[in-house]
């Protein structure tokens, strides 16, 4: 596969900012998933104490970062008024942590001040830690180098659930093999309380065994994280998603777009145009995950069927078809875990009425971020960039459906059961796209 991709710098032009930076869906919820790591003790999080900190280290580290928001952050306007005193008022605590886990719960804490999306610092135990490293760092100093992580699959807290809750789980991933279900709350991991990424520390490739609760029961897992490039995973993942499903006499294809980045675009067109062939309609669920997507991913669905003719090739072994557009029925998932470059994504359906959406407002989570690596094992996500759409803001607004059902983590997905009742009746005759 090949892809386009763009280094960020904020000279750049919008239109390749927004293809490249409007790219997290985690990083704000991450403050909520990062407060507990601060409860556990900084020894038990790392085997050789490479995350700990003296007054002398977290003072370098808070000033680091008072430099960069103040340099950096879109609004100027905001540093004196909102950042500056939001800075001093946790600076003693920055100052006390004995580790960047402690040191991250003060810092967001302070960071959330600004009430922007694409503001976080993050560490090497937070899951988004290693994927933005890996999404930003391949069209930077990390160019065509992987960054593997302790990889489960599973999106936790944020947004729409609880600290605790599985959000998602990704297609493929060892989550879904260890039958992990969104909805699920995680008691323990290994025997110790649940308190966030930090619990798969160091466990590729070992049995970690995992209790949750599903439906007022308690239920024993056994999950098998792997070392795993986070992008890589996140495109994988959507490439497994794809599938067939037969209603009545119909078919209806379904993919998640579960990031953009490197290699996502090119999977989602190969299995729209290949695997997805049949399909009488589409589903494209843009719920949860991270962005990293742009208006350019909408391509299939308004190309124009004479100027892309279906293509068959035939060889001794056999033929295959390839078709580069998509010009039936589509019904588009979204929720609060929708943001960034999916909601760009959102909008442009929503606006050219080209599909249906069906789900929850999304997140309102569209400025272009700047990523700053400060070590290896922590970084900054600073917002860098307002966004208009044609004059509109969606920061802090986000893309309302067009038909509302509440994502909400039960045991039957809702939203999906809608969508495909949705495109049935409209393949039906009995409802209009």
């Amino acid at each position: 596969m090949k892809s386009v991709t763009t280094k960020i710098q904020l000279g750049l032009s919008l239109l390749l900012l927004l293809s490249t930076v409007a790219s997290t869906n985690l990083f704000l919820e991450a403050g909520a998933e990062a407060a507990p790591m601060a409860e556990r003790n900084a020894a038990k999080n790392t085997a050789t104490g490479d995350h700990l900190l003296n007054e002398k280290s977290a003072a370098a580290l808070a000033d680091k970062i008072d430099q960069l928001v103040s340099k950096d952050f879109y609004n100027a306007d905001q540093v004196p008024k909102d950042w500056k005193p939001a800075f001093k008022a946790e600076h003693d605590n920055l100052l006390k942590s004995k580790s960047v886990f402690d040191f991250s719960q003060s810092m967001n804490r302070a960071l959330a001040k600004m009430k922007a999306s694409h503001t976080q610092f993050v560490t090497k135990n937070d899951e988004s830690f290693y994927f933005m490293r890996n999404l930003f760092g391949r069209m930077g100093r990390d160019r065509g180098r992987k960054l593997e992580g302790d990889y489960v699959g599973l999106g936790v807290g944020g947004a729409h659930a609880e600290k605790n809750q599985v959000r998602y789980v990704l297609d493929g991933s060892p989550a879904i093999a260890a039958g992990f279900k969104r909805g699920d709350r995680i008691i323990s991991v290994d025997g110790e309380p649940y308190t966030g990424y930090d619990m798969w520390y160091g466990k590729s490739g070992k049995d970690v065994a995992v209790t949750v609760r599903r439906n007022n029961s308690d239920v024993k897992l056994t999950v098998k994280p792997v070392k795993k490039d986070f992008l890589d995973a996140y495109v994988e993942a959507s490439e497994k998603s794809a599938r067939l499903i037969n209603e009545g006499k119909h078919k209806i294809g379904y993919y998640h777009f579960w990031s953009g980045g490197e290699g996502s675009t090119d999977t989602f067109s190969e299995a729209v145009g290949t695997s997805l062939l049949q399909a009488d309609a589409l589903i494209l669920d843009l719920r949860d995950g991270y962005g990293g997507a742009s208006f350019d991913d909408l391509d299939f669905f308004f190309r124009p069927r004479s100027a892309y003719p279906e293509m068959k090739s035939v060889t001794r072994r056999g033929s295959s078809t390839m078709r580069q557009y998509f010009d039936k029925p589509l019904v588009v998932l979204i929720n609060k875990g929708s943001r960034s470059g999916k909601e760009l994504m959102a909008f442009g359906i929503k606006r050219s009425k080209r599909g249906t959406l069906i789900g929850d407002t999304t997140a309102g989570y569209v400025l272009g971020g700047r990523f700053r690596l400060l070590d290896d094992h922590c970084a900054l996500y600073v917002a860098a960039v307002d966004v208009l759409l044609d004059g509109e803001r969606l920061e802090g607004k986000g893309v309302d459906p067009d038909i509302v059902v509440s994502d909400n983590l039960g045991e039957k997905d809702e939203v999906l059961i809608a969508a495909i009742k949705n495109l049935k009746d409209q393949l039906d005759g009995t409802a209009k796209p």
